[in-house]
């Protein structure tokens, strides 16, 4: 019976492997998959949060200025992130007390793949 039960706990654990070790797989190559040079990506926000849309529009904003609102080939997450980083600097202070998440994302055209850039926690 014991080495039934050995077995059989062998068997989950090596089952557990496997699947942990193939999402981290998957979840590798969306990444990676998004870095492509030749392909097109836009850039946007979304929040979640009391006031999270009252940031969100902030950040759209600060993405418009730094890179527009066309599709951009290769894409400009340097960009984005940098200006994204000042508007975080710029409106912390102000969202004092208040609670908001704003994800920054990242679109590859003509597919609609997306990933999260980055993530602003007030």
């Amino acid at each position: 019976m014991k080495k039934i039960l050995m077995a059989a706990v062998a068997c989950i654990c090596i089952t557990a492997m496997s699947t942990t070790f193939s999402s981290c797989k998957e979840m590798e190559e969306e990444v990676e998959g998004m870095n492509d040079a030749n392909a097109y990506y836009s850039y946007g926000a979304s929040s979640e949060g009391t006031n999270g849309a009252e940031a969100e529009g902030q950040f759209r904003v600060a993405i418009q200025q730094a890179v527009g609102r066309e599709s951009i080939l290769g894409g400009a997450d340097d960009k984005v992130i940098q200006a994204c980083d000042k508007c975080y600097d710029n409106i912390k202070p102000k969202f004092q007390g208040k609670s908001a998440t704003v994800f920054i994302i990242k679109k590859r055209h003509p597919d609609g793949r997306q990933k999260n850039l980055k993530v602003y926690i007030f």
